[in-house]
């Protein structure tokens, strides 16, 4: 629809080049050990979802896949019909998403509708929480999510995955197919995967109780229906034992239908969103001379999607709707790394990143605005062992932002009548923020680890928030500035028995500026409140997260999580009270048992907290329990089958006010494999 990103002759001769990723198993951030090869032996760690796990639980999409990870609190519904979570209390704008090194933040609000990032062609999934490598880039204020695309370990190997679901009534709920193929050989590798998943409905429990004036009834979700594909192809060169050189291409095309209406009276939006596209393209490379290490990677990524506002019932039922509201967004950029193992004792690292994103939106089929920024960000770190068992790191950095364009239709015509109190938007000033981390990790008669971390970073605000009018429902605030964050943990990792597995953290982070949404007077109508992103003076976040698996017997593993979370709001002249969607306390648990070799039964179950809704503490959300059942049988070597049920007890539950979720779900998948 629209011209994209301005390309630079140094992305395209990095583009030449070529890098490997810095990815969810090679990245230096997690705090136990220290060497990156090292890292992929902890796994089995609960900040890390491996292949395995997310088989288990069934998990097709980023948002099932880290429900169970300790400090991850899930929200979804809306009128965006969006599936997100935060970690630690931060959202997805301040915890981006990395899929092999690339960012995968939509330029415009900084964030991902996690449920449509489908997960079969996944390895691993490491949730990297407040302490993570600067030299991942900017805008990691909370931590980050890596994750890693599986990589062909045979001459030969595919996968078919076929599942269906069924709602409370046997009725057909929902599918989905896997199909991948993929070979290795001694200097050539590559993957090829495709995912699909349909959902026609979902039906709400049975304790729903229709309110007057509102089209949900009992029964079938309205609106609930959506469809996802999702194509994986990667190619990799290693011409020499020290080089390796690949390229990957992800394509996703997602109809997440209509947003399922607040079942709370009229006060809902029908928006419809008929598609959401995104498109990936990276080339990258790795190469070790000696005790050197180089890498280098550049992308380049276009995001399309679609909104279809109704208005009112009585447009809905009359197909009438206002202007289509399409977005093109685009992001190109490229990461630099090198590290250098001086010796055994001593090691440095720096990288360098640069990212650029544009944002154009769309009315119908005029440009209504256009936004293009630059973000940089320069790191290095030094790693020392004066013991074998003791490791001291520290690094610093800054990141820069640099806003190069701010245009809008509704802007200028505010501008050329002079109306400067109805929303002329000035652009937003330029930023530079250090960032810093220092780490001790001492492993204590090889049984157990422990580890105190500090970090500081930064998170500029997006494009969204200072920009957007939402649909002229909001209040622009092109002045709120970044964010950044002080983060401090203590934690440990060992065996204190044979059979028995625990992690424990204790954290505490201080935010500076926090950007939360408040509620203030339409400027044009000023009976009416809109949304109006603002900065907080200071808030405090802390806590404490606990993992244990116990493995007393061959044939039975049990696994525990446990988060008990806290916060202060040092604020007093917005009446900002409480952070919304942020639960004291959240808790998950399994078992698996396997009473034959090729019988697996996995009984779990999650719980979270009560919680607000909003920031003045109005509005309440029940905790609730969650219980699922799944039983799986190897039928063959290359062939087996998994049976589950999911909300055993048909909980009626809300992850947002006013809008429930899924009652109970039986779930039948066949899997080959070769």
């Amino acid at each position: 629809m629209s011209q994209g990103i301005r390309t630079y002759p140094t992305i395209m001769l990095l583009l030449a080049l070529g890098s490997w990723p810095l990815s969810a198993q090679e990245a230096p951030g997690d705090p136990i050990l220290l060497a990156p090869a090292e890292v992929v032996e902890q796994q089995d760690t609960p900040n890390v979802v491996t292949r395995e796990e997310m088989d288990r639980e069934d998990a097709l999409d980023l948002w099932q896949a880290v429900r169970n990870v300790p400090g991850v609190i899930q929200s979804g519904g809306g009128a965006r019909n969006d599936s997100g979570f935060s970690v630690r209390g931060f959202d997805s704008a301040s915890m981006p998403v990395f899929v092999d090194g690339v960012t995968q933040a939509n330029p415009y609000r900084g964030d991902n509708d996690a449920a449509r990032m489908l997960t079969g062609d996944i390895e691993s999934i490491t949730i990297e929480k407040g302490y993570s490598t600067m030299l991942l880039g900017p805008n990691t204020m909370g931590g980050a999510i890596l994750i890693r695309t599986a990589r062909p370990k045979a001459p030969f190997e595919a996968l078919f995955t076929s599942g269906f679901g069924f709602d409370v009534l046997g009725k057909f709920a929902d599918n989905h197919e896997i199909a991948s193929v993929g070979t290795k050989g001694e200097h050539f590798y590559t993957k090829a995967t495709f995912q699909y998943r349909g959902i026609d409905h979902y039906r709400i429990p049975y304790l729903f109780e229709p309110t007057k004036k509102n089209p949900q009834q009992k029964g079938d979700r309205l609106w609930s229906a959506s469809n996802d594909i999702k194509f994986t192809l990667l190619a990799g060169w290693t011409p020499a034992d020290n080089l390796d050189l690949s390229l990957t291409w992800i394509y996703q095309d997602s109809n997440k239908g209509f947003s399922a209406p607040a079942v709370n009276g009229m006060d809902y939006e029908i928006w419809e969103w008929p598609y959401y596209k995104r498109q990936t393209i990276s080339l990258n490379g790795e190469w070790t001379p000696d005790s050197l290490t180089l890498k280098a990677s550049g992308y380049f990524q276009k995001f399309d999607n679609r909104l279809i506002d109704y208005g009112s019932w009585a447009n809905y039922e009359l197909d009438m709707h206002n202007p289509y509201s399409d977005y093109d967004d685009y992001t190109g950029g490229f990461h630099l790394e090198a590290a250098w193992e001086i010796n055994q004792w001593n090691k440095a690292e720096a990288g360098i990143n640069f990212r650029q994103d544009q944002h154009q939106g769309l009315t119908g089929e005029e440009l209504s605005v256009r936004v293009n920024e630059d973000i940089w960000s320069f790191a290095a770190a030094y790693t020392v062992s004066p013991l074998s068992s003791l490791h001291l790191s520290a690094g610093l950095g800054f990141d820069l932002f640099s806003p190069n364009e701010f245009w809008g239709e509704r802007n200028e015509f505010f501008k050329e009548l002079g109306l400067d109190n109805l929303g002329y938007i000035e652009k937003t000033r330029a930023w530079k923020l250090w960032v810093a981390e220092a780490g001790i990790y001492y492993t204590l008669l090889s049984n157990h680890e422990l580890h105190f971390t500090y970090a500081r970073k930064n998170h500029f605000p997006t494009m969204f928030q200072r920009y957007s009018t939402r649909l002229g429902e909001s209040t622009p605030n092109p002045d709120l500035g970044p964010e950044w964050a002080d983060h401090f943990e203590l934690g440990y990792q060992g065996r204190p028995l044979t059979s028995v597995k625990l992690t424990a953290a204790a954290y505490y982070s201080s935010i500076t500026q926090k950007i939360v949404d408040i509620r203030v007077p339409k400027p044009d109508y000023t009976a009416v409140t809109v949304p109006y992103s603002v900065n907080l003076d200071k808030t405090a976040m802390w806590g404490i997260e606990t993992s244990l698996e116990w493995s007393p017997h061959p044939v039975l593993t049990a696994g525990l999580t446990f988060s008990w979370n806290r916060y202060n709001i040092i604020d007093s002249a917005l009446g900002v009270e409480t952070l919304s969607l942020y639960p004291a306390h959240t808790a998950s648990a399994y078992g698996t048992i396997t009473p034959i070799k090729a019988l697996a039964i996995i009984p779990s179950v999650q719980y979270v907290g009560e919680r607000y809704a909003d920031t003045k503490g109005e509005t309440e959300i029940d905790g609730y329990f969650l219980v699922n059942l799944k039983a799986s049988y190897e039928l063959h070597k290359n062939l087996s089958v998994s049976m589950s049920v999911e909300n055993v007890f048909d909980v009626l539950y809300e992850i947002r006010p006013y809008f429930p979720q899924a009652g109970r779900t039986y779930n039948l998948s066949l899997t080959a494999r070769y």
